[in-house]
């Protein structure tokens, strides 16, 4: 520990595996909410053949995914609530260097899952979040 630094601050700084865990429990969020998204629009298709749109069919009536729409919708607000962190975290140790950002694997997974997540999300790709907060 370096005398200009905080116990608090060196203990935080020093702890690499923390980090590691942490960056990858960040990189697979967003993924983890596509996966289940994916799931739920392949039971809508299987049920009505068809891509689903606003009602067609209610997201909370697919037979055996029904249960699926509640977690769904508490993981998308996880993402977003860690989103201003993890792009943060991101940026941060990939700017210091950081040893627990030398597997820029998960970096880059984290940040293509950001963007795919923020596409349906936000942008609404092809009506999905229409469709499910009908």
């Amino acid at each position: 520990m370096r005398q200009s630094q905080t116990p608090t601050y060196a203990m935080i700084a020093d702890n690499d595996r923390f980090w590691q865990i942490t960056q990858k429990i960040l990189s697979l969020l967003p993924w983890l909410w596509l996966s289940f998204m994916a799931l739920l629009i392949a039971g809508a298709i299987g049920q009505t053949g068809a891509w689903p749109s606003y009602g067609q069919p209610d997201p909370k009536q697919i037979s055996g995914l029904g249960l699926l729409v509640m977690p769904l919708t508490l993981l998308m607000m996880l993402v977003l609530g860690t989103l201003p962190f993890g792009l943060l975290f991101t940026t941060f140790a990939a700017w210091k260097g950081a040893p627990y950002t030398s597997n820029k694997k998960h970096t880059a997974l984290y940040l293509l899952g950001v963007f795919l997540f923020l596409t349906v999300v936000i942008g609404d790709w092809a009506g999905i979040m229409t469709w499910l907060m009908d």
